[in-house]
């Protein structure tokens, strides 16, 4: 029930200029949902930047075999890989630096994909540290509430690792990604000066330290009112404000 305008419509009201997009591309479906890929970057090639997604059974990515594969089939037409590593499944996902990665990682290097968005696991920041050591021509944007309170130390270590937070509304996010929207947008308002203050705690240090380095994100998904209008210009103000 929502298509391609309508989020382009939603990020462009809100004066976002760019978005990092997951494409899905799974088996089964890979040639209908590349078709879509495609056709959407033809039409918005400057609003998105092109990721692709794709989850094999039981496992947050494919073979790389698979994943070469589906590259094959539009060489030219990704940025990146991700988001990779599944949420909320943190405490049995792999570990960045195990070979079910790793191979990946070199699929979308040989590809030119030089960016890999990343979910980290619980307890899993020396074995990101690793690939992030094994992998220094690659880009790695890293999120995820396990890998916070070690983000600071990683990113002073290590010149390709950017953080995207997407946690300042996470007393929240229950009700962003399975609620009502304007019960969500109700209580964002309510608790709007509470959470500024913090996240600035949080962040400020990291932001002051590294500001290029962190990155401000919506993780926009699961259900179609995440899309609206007035959703998508409450997280553009209050990213503007934080």
């Amino acid at each position: 029930n929502l298509n391609m305008h309508r989020v382009a419509c939603a990020l462009q009201r809100e004066g976002s200029i760019k978005a990092f997009a997951f494409f899905p591309v799974y088996l089964d479906v890979q040639t209908y949902l590349l078709e879509v890929d495609n056709r959407t970057m033809e039409e918005y090639p400057d609003l998105f930047v092109p990721f692709i997604q794709s989850s094999g059974d039981q496992a947050s990515i494919v073979e790389p075999e698979i994943l070469q594969e589906f590259l094959d089939m539009e060489p030219d037409l990704f940025f990146g890989l991700g988001e990779v590593g599944d949420s909320p499944t943190e405490p049995i996902n792999p570990p960045a630096d195990s070979v079910l990665y790793t191979e990946n990682f070199e699929v979308a290097k040989s590809n030119g994909l030089t960016v890999v968005y990343f979910h980290n696991g619980e307890g899993h920041h020396e074995n990101l540290a690793r690939a992030l050591e094994r992998f220094p021509d690659i880009t790695f944007i890293t999120h995820g509430d396990f890998v916070r309170p070690y983000i600071h130390d990683l990113i002073g270590r290590y010149p390709n690792l950017y953080y995207t937070f997407d946690d300042i509304i996470e007393e929240h996010i229950p009700l962003f990604r399975f609620g009502d929207k304007q019960e969500f947008i109700s209580s964002v308002e309510r608790d709007w000066d509470m959470m500024i203050d913090a996240a600035l705690e949080m962040y400020r240090p990291g932001i002051e330290a590294y500001p290029d380095r962190y990155m401000w994100g919506t993780d926009r998904v699961d259900i179609a009112w995440n899309y609206d209008e007035d959703v998508g210009l409450l997280l553009a103000k209050f990213a503007r404000d934080f």
